[in-house]
């Protein structure tokens, strides 16, 4: 579905966050694979290893935490003006100071507030000069992948070293289910495999309890299994289009009126705005009040160190009568209604 090469291998995971967990905890095995470091077996004691990242999603930062790099130790690199992606050229210098024998990046396809996407394709180039690993959290961005291709904003997501991406979001499955993904499954073997004498089979290929957290697990792979069969790639494609088209019909009209200020143009699936000076309501009084009504919900986010409004359309019943609706509410709102 979104043209990966076929050396990837991976696991349902419970979400997006344990995804995370696992892309941590394997490029941590990574890391002390360089220093001649089993990290499963010995632990993190001589680890050195530095990670870096621009825009990491909260469940990353907690991944972080889990895997024992830490929430707060990642380095910090610069965003490009106005957006939440990467600057390459300060990860580029970063990486060359860096004095660490382990060195890890975390990129992101589509951050959760701008929807901005890392220039992955370099990312991994710089990733590949300086032996770091590279986990791209695609959690739902990785979907723009089915709209645009392979040369689209996703394109160098292939050559990472491991990805993440949720079915719950864009394949609208039930919760819990997320991917992870890695061109090293052994390496994602050697993190969670642990002998258990009174499960072994004789099966040769890798047993799925030594490719994720749990050892036991439900099916998540068969509402994603239904879905894809029932749907297909064009069907969900098509889902995904409408969302987007969705969402930049909301947007125009935000745009256009005095109320409210866009905060970044919509490229994907997201709409980020606030009240405008001449709203009778500050940003997040509005927001409160929006949702108080009940008839649309709508997120809270935080926009060059400002409040937003995040609107985000990914839910395959929604329709343009829903964007209407929306628009009701907001110009009711600035009514004073």
């Amino acid at each position: 579905m979104f043209e990966l090469p076929a050396v990837f291998e991976g696991v349902m995971t419970t979400g997006a966050t344990a995804a995370n967990v696992l892309g941590a905890m394997t490029a941590r095995q990574y890391a002390g694979s360089l220093q001649g470091i089993d990290v499963a077996k010995a632990g993190c004691k001589d680890l050195d290893c530095t990670v870096f990242s621009a825009t990491p999603h909260a469940s990353m930062v907690k991944a972080l935490g889990l895997a024992g790099f830490g929430q707060d130790t990642w380095v910090k690199v610069a965003c490009q003006s106005g957006t939440e992606a990467m600057d390459t050229q300060e990860l580029a210098s970063k990486l060359s100071e860096c004095t660490s024998r382990g060195k890890v990046v975390i990129a992101s396809a589509a951050t959760v507030t701008g929807t901005d996407f890392d220039d992955l394709l370099t990312v991994a180039q710089l990733c590949r000069e300086h032996q770091a690993w590279l986990h791209v959290d695609g959690a739902f961005g990785i979907f723009e992948r089915l709209v645009k291709g392979a040369a689209g904003k996703t394109q160098g997501i292939e050559l990472a070293d491991s990805i993440t991406l949720d079915c719950h979001k864009w394949l609208n499955v039930p919760y819990d289910c997320g991917v992870f993904l890695t061109r090293h499954p052994q390496t994602l073997f050697e993190t969670c495999n642990v002998d258990a004498p009174y499960l072994a089979n004789d099966d040769q290929a890798r047993p799925f309890m030594s490719l994720g957290i749990e050892n036991s697990r439900r099916f998540r792979a068969l509402p994603v299994w239904a879905t894809l069969l029932a749907y297909g790639k064009q069907g969900i494609k098509a889902q995904i289009q409408r969302n987007i088209a969705q969402a930049s019909a909301l947007a125009n009209w935000i745009a256009a009126s005095s109320e409210y200020e866009l905060l970044k143009p919509c490229s994907l699936n997201v709409v980020l705005f606030s009240a405008s000076a001449s709203n009778k309501y500050d940003t997040q009084s509005l927001l409160a009040q929006l949702n108080e009504a009940g008839q649309v919900f709508m997120t809270p986010g935080i926009w060059q160190g400002s409040a937003a409004i995040r609107c985000a359309f990914s839910n395959w019943r929604t329709e343009q009568a829903d964007v209407e609706l929306a628009i009701l509410e907001l110009a009711r709102l600035a009514e004073g209604a």
